[in-house]
């Protein structure tokens, strides 16, 4: 009887194949969405950082450790794929596991780690070795659905890696690390029902704006102050279907009045910029520093001042005022 599936899907595998790698020759992963590093870092870097007290809640190694018992089990590889060509290997999925390792070996303890006692492993130890778009596969497999990385995690991962969209907490964290201050916002729900765009529109911001259409400072005071409200006012399912309601009414007003004086702005640099043919660098709509304008040729800077005058204080030229 013919097998229904096909016979290419029988026989030597070749996508994957398990390799024994010596620990020295594993290299871990900064980008690692549980923790993402910004530059260039060692393993003793990560391990470092890893076994911090302070970032426990995203490594947890003293739990994995305990779930793992007495000694590493064949039935958890970790990912890695070949750098360059060369001895090494990039270490996309099991880095906890690998770090782990790399502790027992060292025979290390560390401070704020009492209970953290490694499991025995080997050395060399088996890997499941592939290309670096099947190790992103698995991750995505392993990780996105089953609880182990948080909202933020999953949608920086699928930004980087996986072509996924450029989500509100992604923003908001380049913006103004919302994330990073107020990690009670790292939920699905908080980015699902709190902060879709049509809530974001009753708060009073400009969802397809880059910058929400506020200042920064404003935005900043916005997100603590939804923060604020999770725990209470915005933690049952009426007032997230409604979560401006819950704001402070001065601030809704601060910044519906914020962005009344960003759509004059914008829609007078649109036509000054059409007039003189001139490439337009907007201000920094924080107002945190100054910017030039370039519809005049003298390339003054701005002060408070929409494109239309470049004059150094508000009452001359133009009304329509940046701020």
């Amino acid at each position: 009887m013919a097998n229904p599936f096909g016979e290419k899907n029988i026989g030597p595998w070749e996508g994957q194949q398990v390799e024994y790698i010596p620990l020295d020759d594993l290299v871990l992963w900064t980008e690692n969405p549980r923790d993402p590093l910004d530059g260039d870092y060692t393993n003793d870097d990560v391990i470092r950082r890893a076994t911090d007290g302070r970032n426990d809640k995203q490594w947890q190694l003293s739990k994995l450790s305990k779930e793992m018992g007495d000694r590493f089990d064949l039935s958890e590889l970790p990912t890695v794929c070949r750098i360059d060509d060369g001895p090494k290997y990039r270490v996309y999925d099991g880095n906890r596991r690998v770090i782990l390792a790399m502790l027992r070996k060292a025979g290390l303890t560390t401070e704020g780690q009492q209970q953290l006692v490694p499991p025995d492993f080997p050395d060399p130890i088996p890997c499941n070795v592939c290309d670096e778009e099947t190790a992103l596969e698995n991750v995505e497999r392993k990780h996105r659905g089953n609880g182990s990385w948080k909202q933020y995690e999953r949608d920086r991962f699928m930004f980087d890696y996986r072509g996924g969209p450029k989500t509100v907490l992604i923003r908001l964290e380049e913006l103004i690390k919302a994330v990073t201050k107020w990690p009670a916002l790292n939920m699905r729900y908080v980015e699902d029902d709190v902060f879709n765009k049509k809530h974001l529109e009753e708060m009073g911001l400009l969802p397809d704006e880059p910058d929400f259409g506020v200042p920064l400072e404003l935005l900043e005071e916005l997100v603590e102050a939804v923060a604020d409200k999770l725990d209470n006012e915005l933690n049952t399912r009426n007032a997230r279907n409604d979560p401006a309601s819950v704001l402070p009414g001065e601030l809704m007003d601060r910044i519906r009045e914020a962005r009344h004086r960003w759509l004059p702005w914008l829609a007078c640099t649109e036509g000054e910029r059409r007039r003189s043919g001139f490439p337009f660098r907007s201000p920094d709509i924080g107002g945190l520093s100054g910017g030039w304008h370039a519809g005049r040729r003298d390339r003054r800077p701005w002060h408070r001042m929409c494109s239309c005058g470049p004059f150094p204080s508000p009452g001359r030229g133009c009304r329509r005022l940046v701020r």
